[in-house]
């Protein structure tokens, strides 16, 4: 009579029990399909237990619980952020939906950072790609608001590597990145058609390279700081050509001036205008 009553107490609390984690669960899909906004998809893990809401030093959960802390699926609600999906030993691991005040992401996470592939969207620019460690890193793809865009590799957070950018103003840069910006070799292309073949340091055209107009006109020879710098030759489309010296942009040294014919006269420039012609 004992061990029957108590047969019906145990089912009966079970019975209670199972019922109310439909309840439980139904309101964590719930507030999780509110906090992803249809972005992420996320997948129950059926061993686990559920609970309500559950108030911590980190906010408000609502999910699965095990191994004594957030574990499997859930939602955590703080004062300044939102994060729906999966948790490991009570932090951000496997696929999840982040939203804070300042930015969006929704990927891979591992031990509570970007882990893996996701997309980070930002007030300034949207990130799509690989992270290690909460970094950008790898392939990526990133997209600002003033209208430019990049396509290629990141290191540590940062543009690096092999990629390309396209600017605002419709320039682009394909080639070799470092510390955020063109260093290295590459090709830089103007909206207006010209196009610089050559090394970058920090921005700029340095080194020896190639500068060609859409006239035909080109520039080789040596660039400083993105001006023509050092020696350099300029071809013109008359078939006049000049080889010499060049200071801050301009003709600027002696120099040897070639006509369309082959016959040459040489000539001291200051500035880019002649000063005195050489006879030798």
């Amino acid at each position: 009579m004992f061990i029957s009553k108590s047969t019906e107490v145990i089912e009966k609390s079970l019975k209670c029990f199972f019922s109310r984690q439909k309840v439980i669960k139904a309101k964590c899909e719930r507030i999780m399909e509110k906090a992803c906004r249809g972005i992420l998809e996320l997948t129950w893990d059926n061993e686990l237990f559920f609970v309500c809401e559950y108030k911590s030093s980190k906010g408000l959960y609502s999910g699965q619980f095990g191994n004594d802390g957030f574990e499997g699926v859930g939602c955590l609600e703080s004062k300044n952020s939102v994060y729906a999906g999966e948790f490991c030993m009570g932090k951000y691991q496997g696929s999840g939906f982040l939203r804070t005040q300042m930015e969006k992401y929704v990927g891979k996470f591992y031990r509570g950072k970007f882990h893996g592939f996701g997309k980070l969207q930002s007030r300034l620019s949207t990130y799509t790609g690989q992270w290690i460690k909460g970094y950008k890193e790898g392939e990526g793809y990133e997209e600002w608001t003033d209208g430019k865009f990049y396509k290629g590799l990141y290191h540590n957070g940062i543009m690096e590597g092999t990629g390309k950018m396209t600017y605002s103003n419709k320039n682009s840069f394909e080639g070799i990145f470092s510390d955020g910006v063109p260093n290295g070799l590459g090709i830089f292309l103007f909206a207006d058609g010209k196009k610089y073949t050559g090394p970058m340091v920090k921005g700029k055209f340095s080194g020896l390279g190639t500068l060609e107009k859409p006239n035909g006109e080109k520039y080789i020879g040596d660039f400083f700081e993105g001006k023509k710098h050092g020696q350099g030759e300029y071809h013109y489309t008359n078939g006049k050509k000049y080889i010499g010296q060049w200071k801050n942009g301009k003709q600027d040294g002696t120099a040897t001036i070639y006509s369309k014919e082959g016959s040459c006269r040489y000539a001291e420039f200051s500035e880019g205008q002649v000063i005195r012609l050489i006879s030798f």
